[in-house]
């Protein structure tokens, strides 16, 4: 994601629209595919993220990819990012922050125009 400059607001806007009900599609086991507009530019070219989801939960966002470049995920991938998801969901907050203090994950968090 860091490669194809998909910053901290775009995917903070992705999650807001699984909040909103807006998703682009639900690929089970709480799994969804969230376009992304380019900046300057509309979604339809623009990047796809997959997060996992759980309503009041949590949100992670676990791909991004430019829609140019990958056209859809492969039936063995799709069933290993529902594997990733159950694993993450099933993680207690404790084990969450374990996971960001060990940089195995990170939280996404508004960024500021404060210097």
């Amino acid at each position: 994601m860091r490669r194809e400059r998909i910053t901290n607001a775009m995917l903070l806007q992705a999650i807001r629209h699984l909040e909103d009900g807006l998703a682009t599609a639900n690929l089970g086991s709480s799994l969804f595919k969230v376009r992304v507009a380019r900046q300057g530019q509309g979604k339809s070219g623009g990047y796809r993220t997959l997060i996992v989801y759980r309503q009041g939960d949590r949100a992670v966002v676990v791909y991004g990819f430019k829609k140019s470049d990958v056209d859809n995920i492969a039936d063995d991938e799709l069933a290993l990012f529902r594997e990733l998801a159950a694993t993450l969901l099933a993680l207690s907050p404790a084990q969450i922050e374990v996971a960001i203090e060990n940089d195995e994950l990170c939280r996404i968090e508004e960024e500021s125009d404060e210097k």
